[in-house]
């Protein structure tokens, strides 16, 4: 038995001092990296962290709910006179009640949609905060958004249900306008069809300012569009109903 124990002892010695030098090994390695990295970068101090989580920014499509960003040049290329005729050439919106809509019924309103589950799927922003619906369906005339203050539009097509709810099952379209304008703006636009009629032609003016010392600044809009309608019987395709 006493040999017993004193083996016993003697192994958990061996183990104990086994144990320490490995210790004092991994020690020995810490410090000389640490010594290595300070010699080769310099010791520099923190002098703040910021956590941005949530808010990291990431390029389109490379998100777990893709966000697709239409530029203010998108708009100025096309000269288009409202908002839906640039929005409708976007792949992830299906065409709803336009400017070309055949008897719409909804005097000159023009709504959008995501992915053709209909207007009222599709949540509309304007920075980001609800709009006042122009029905009682909750649907947004979009045609209220002048397209001279339209810095960008960012659409996310799925995904947006589980912060916005039910009305954004399609997807979200937020509408980002300037956060500066100072000064005036005169905007006009006039078009036709290849056949001469179906007149479209628009006009705006924006005036803004800064106050505060450039920590404000406000701006102001007004604008006019007109459209002649089209009617069906001026075409041979839509002159005689199917059915």
């Amino acid at each position: 038995m006493n040999a017993l124990a004193a083996g016993l002892h003697r192994g958990w010695v061996l183990w104990i001092a086994l144990e320490s030098s490995l210790l004092m090994a991994v020690g020995a390695t810490a410090r000389a990296q640490e010594s290595s990295a300070a010699s080769v970068y310099g010791e520099q101090e923190l002098e703040e962290i910021l956590v941005t989580g949530s808010r990291i920014t990431r390029p389109d499509f490379e998100s777990a709910s893709p966000i697709v960003t239409v530029s203010r040049e998108n708009f100025v290329a096309t000269g288009a006179t409202s908002v839906e005729m640039v929005m409708n050439r976007m792949p992830q919106l299906v065409p709803d009640q336009t400017s070309t809509s055949n008897n719409p019924g909804l005097t000159g309103e023009a709504r959008v949609q995501l992915r053709g589950l209909s207007p009222y799927r599709t949540l509309v922003l304007l920075d980001g905060r609800r709009i006042v619906p122009s029905s009682s369906e909750g649907t947004v005339d979009v045609n209220i958004i002048p397209t001279s203050l339209v810095e960008s539009v960012e659409i996310v097509s799925g995904g947006a249900s589980a912060v916005y709810g039910a009305d954004a099952v399609a997807g979200v379209i937020n509408f980002k306008l300037k956060e500066e304008f100072d000064g005036l703006q005169f905007d006009g636009s006039y078009a036709r069809t290849e056949r001469g009629d179906g007149d479209d032609y628009s006009v705006g003016l924006a005036a803004g300012t800064g106050f505060a010392a450039g920590k404000g600044s406000a701006y102001a809009y007004v604008g006019y569009t007109e459209r002649s309608s089209i009617t069906y019987d001026a075409r041979e395709i839509s002159r005689y109903p199917l059915g």
